[in-house]
C-alpha cells in the first residue's frame, strides 16, 4: 500500500484531485494508511494510467521512480536502505518481496574479477504498463545512487521491452547512457 500512497501523493502534487485518484484506484483514504493491505496490481495500474492520461504525461512513471523513498517500498525500502551495497539490497528485495506484494523480481548478477561489471534486471511478474516498468527501473537506479552516495552513478546498460514513450534524451540524461530498447 505504501507504493500506492506514494504515487497518489506524487500525482496530487502534479495537480490531480486526491478524491479522483482514490476513485481511480477504488480506494478510500483510510485504506492508504493500512500498511498490511495489499491491492491487486490491476488497481494500481488503473491509477497510474488514469493519472498519466489526465495529466497527458507519458513519462509519469519514469518521473516518479527517480526519487528514492524508502517507505514507498515498505519494509523492503528500509531493508534496501540499510544494506551494505546494491547487491545486498537487491538480494534482500528478492528474498523478502512477498512481504509487500509481488510486482516482479529484481535480479542482481555480479561480474567476475576479469569483468567486474554487475547487471541489475527487473523481471515483471505480469504484463505491466510501461509506467510501472519505468517507475521500478528508475527506482532501482535511484536506490543505487542513494546507497553509493553518488548522484552520478550510472548503469552500464538499460533496456526496456517497450519503445520510449517520450524524448529519448530524457531517458539518456537520467540514466547517463545511451538507451537500448528491445
Amino acid at each position: 500500500m505504501q507504493a500506492v500512497r506514494s504515487f497518489i501523493n506524487f500525482a496530487e502534487r502534479q495537480g490531480l484531485p486526491r478524491s479522483a485518484l482514490l476513485q481511480a484506484a477504488s480506494l478510500v483514504e483510510e485504506q492508504l494508511h493500512d500498511s498490511h493491505l495489499l491491492i491487486d496490481v490491476s488497481r494500481f495500474e488503473a491509477l497510474v494510467v488514469y493519472a498519466s492520461n489526465t495529466l497527458n504525461d507519458a513519462l509519469l512513471g519514469f518521473t516518479h521512480g527517480q526519487v528514492f523513498e524508502p517507505d514507498r517500498w515498505g519494509v523492503l525500502g528500509l531493508i534496501a536502505l540499510t544494506s551494505a551495497n546494491m547487491g545486498a539490497a537487491l538480494q534482500a528485495q528478492y528474498r523478502f518481496q512477498s512481504l509487500s506484494g509481488n510486482m516482479g523480481a529484481p535480479i542482481h548478477m555480479l561480474g567476475t574479477q576479469e569483468a567486474p561489471a554487475a547487471c541489475v534486471q527487473w523481471v515483471p511478474a505480469y504484463n505491466c504498463s510501461h509506467h510501472t516498468c519505468e517507475m521500478i527501473v528508475t527506482g532501482l537506479i535511484a536506490l543505487g545512487r542513494q546507497l553509493l552516495n553518488d548522484q552520478d552513478y550510472s548503469p552500464l546498460q538499460v533496456s526496456f521491452t517497450h519503445s520510449p514513450h517520450g524524448p529519448v534524451a530524457r531517458y539518456e540524461e537520467y540514466f547517463n547512457l545511451s538507451l537500448i530498447h528491445i
